[in-house]
């Protein structure tokens, strides 16, 4: 998984998803927030994801925030010999502003490495790579979407905005069992945050260690930038073997 609990690289997604029916708890760390959540592979192409996230970058004080989100995740294609994996998603499609945003990934395995390309809008786009080409399709993606908004986030604010962003990656599956290196490059630039308290945004490139020691547990470790450190653990199993 990455940092909000898709599956993914370190902090950006990808396009890949779980076995039907498994069921994921998990927990992670990266200043300035604490992530934790309940994951459930309802279905074959789809995930969905239910996330508390609190602002904190202490873990011995109080959360300054909470940030509650339903996450999604819809497989469009499945991967063949010759076209990537594909999926749209959506961070908080449901629940708070602050962490909203929506994108595409596409993935495709080379031997022993996943290659992950994606674009995103609202808190994906941050990095405003390019404009948003969705608006030439109607009004609604040329809407507005602000992070200070503390209204939900609802289908109407979903792929709006001016800007999207891009992202992508690689995830290295190593001779030994269990164990990967990602290396990821995100378009996250923690706008929100920079204004609201003088954030010290991270470099936007990340690099990591996970590890999957038997099924039913996984750990992470990474660096995001050289001064952030984020870590992952999670516990997933499936209800038909219990």
């Amino acid at each position: 998984m990455n940092n909000t609990g898709f599956i993914g690289l370190n902090t950006t997604p990808t396009a890949r998803h779980n076995k039907t029916n498994t069921i994921r708890i998990g927990t992670s760390n990266l200043d300035p927030y604490i992530h934790a959540y309940i994951g459930l592979q309802i279905a074959n192409p789809l995930y969905v994801n239910i996330r508390q996230t609190a602002e904190i970058s202490n873990i011995n004080k109080k959360a300054k925030a909470l940030y509650p989100g339903v996450d999604l995740k819809l497989r469009i294609l499945r991967e063949t010999r010759t076209q990537p994996e594909v999926s749209i998603g959506a961070q908080s499609a449901f629940g708070h502003k602050r962490m909203a945003g929506e994108f595409l990934a596409l993935s495709k395995r080379y031997n022993d490495f996943d290659f992950t390309a994606g674009v995103g809008w609202g808190r994906f786009a941050s990095a405003k790579h390019l404009k948003n080409p969705l608006k030439s399709l109607g009004k609604h993606f040329a809407k507005e979407r602000s992070p200070y908004d503390e209204h939900p986030n609802t289908p109407e604010h979903w792929f709006t905005g001016e800007h999207i962003g891009l992202f992508g990656g690689i995830e290295y599956f190593t001779p030994i069992d269990g164990l990967s290196i990602k290396l990821d490059y995100g378009s996250d630039r923690y706008t929100a945050e920079k204004q609201l308290f003088n954030y010290d945004t991270p470099s936007p490139w990340s690099a990591g260690l996970s590890y999957s020691p038997s099924p039913w547990i996984s750990a992470a470790i990474a660096i995001q930038g050289t001064d952030k450190i984020m870590s992952r653990i999670a516990l997933q199993s499936s209800p038909e073997i219990w």
